[in-house]
């Protein structure tokens, strides 16, 4: 990627770590049209070679308003593809309420329960616990609240899991989850600059 050397660098340096059981953040935010989701597709690619299961997901208008749909994206992957042994490690401990609540919330908003996002972290955990695991989400600004305040609820313990979370957006247009992330100290928020004439031609 031309003139993308930093941006690569520290998303290399995020997957390199959680490879060793330390976990990050990332959020890669700019305007439309500045290559955000260009470097999201970096990050599927390096966290691979890093050694990482890749997890991706994508927020859109349409599921705004369905609760946790971004979440579900990332995680029905791994729970359709798993045996009936994995599932029963994935669904361990408070995760096993995990898939009665994204089933609940289909079709619907999800409530701000502070023991679902946590039944929902617990999950990924999981998922963790069987190698490190990169999470890449584009177009985040339009990921639904639920999902994004389980990714703010993840923050505090990153450090400790082999887990790294990519995410790829707009600004916040108003306070809200999205604007927590980027505020939030245990992540790094990358700018990319607007590409040179030379590199643009």
């Amino acid at each position: 990627m031309l003139e993308r050397d930093a941006e690569v660098g520290r998303m290399r340096t995020l997957f390199a770590a959680a490879a060793r059981g330390q976990g990050g953040v990332v959020l890669i935010e700019g305007p439309a049209g500045i290559g955000k989701s260009a470097l999201a597709a970096a990050a599927r690619r390096l966290g691979r070679t890093a050694g990482c299961r890749v997890l991706s997901a994508r927020g859109s208008r349409l599921e705004q308003r369905s609760g946790y749909g971004v979440l579900r994206q990332l995680v029905e992957p791994v729970l359709l593809g798993a045996d009936t042994a994995q599932r029963v490690r994935l669904l361990r401990g408070p995760a096993h309420r995990a898939l009665a609540l994204l089933d609940s919330h289909l079709d619907g908003p999800a409530p701000g329960d502070p023991g679902a996002f946590h039944v929902l972290y617990r999950l990924l955990v999981n998922v963790a616990k069987a190698g490190p695991v990169a999470l890449v989400v584009d177009d985040v600004h339009w990921a639904d609240d639920p999902s994004l305040r389980v990714f703010l609820h993840m923050l505090p313990g990153m450090a400790e899991l082999p887990l790294a979370m990519v995410l790829a957006g707009r600004p916040a247009a108003a306070p809200g989850p999205c604007s927590a992330l980027a505020a939030d100290p245990a992540g790094t928020v990358l700018r990319p600059a607007p590409l040179t004439p030379a590199a643009t031609a």
